[in-house]
């Protein structure tokens, strides 16, 4: 019976250090059909490296990982935003010396102005147009 991932199990095994006889029967082909896969799966590794697809493939891990980073960090960053102070937090620092109570406010809490939405999109075609005309 042949194995459907023959060629995942055969790297396997080589990997172990299986002797072909082993592999063979293990996944129900012939020693001659372990040599010549394992062949070809070495000729397909040397193309991948010269023709660049191994590289290829790395820098898209690279940029999935990377992805997921940015994830986790507006998940990060979303839950800081939505973490308004309350009113009582905000009384506590509030006193009869406004200048005292100003910069309590401003060192204890995140004062911002009022925020004002803007389309990413649109943002990004205005940097990009800005671009291609200073070219």
């Amino acid at each position: 019976m042949k194995h459907p991932d023959l060629q995942y199990w055969l790297l396997k095994y080589k990997s172990a250090h299986w002797t072909d006889e082993a592999i063979a029967k293990k996944l129900g082909i012939s020693v001659q059909e372990v040599s010549r896969i394992w062949v070809q799966m070495q000729e397909q590794a040397q193309r991948s490296v010269a023709n660049g697809s191994l590289d290829l493939s790395r820098q898209f891990t690279v940029m999935a990982y990377q992805y997921q980073l940015i994830g986790e960090s507006l998940k990060i960053l979303g839950g800081a935003l939505g973490n308004e102070a309350s009113l009582e937090e905000i009384e506590k620092l509030i006193d009869e010396d406004k200048k005292a109570s100003a910069e309590r406010i401003r060192s204890q809490l995140i004062v911002l102005r009022h925020f004002q939405f803007e389309d990413p999109e649109k943002v990004l075609q205005d940097h990009l147009a800005r671009q291609a005309a200073g070219n």
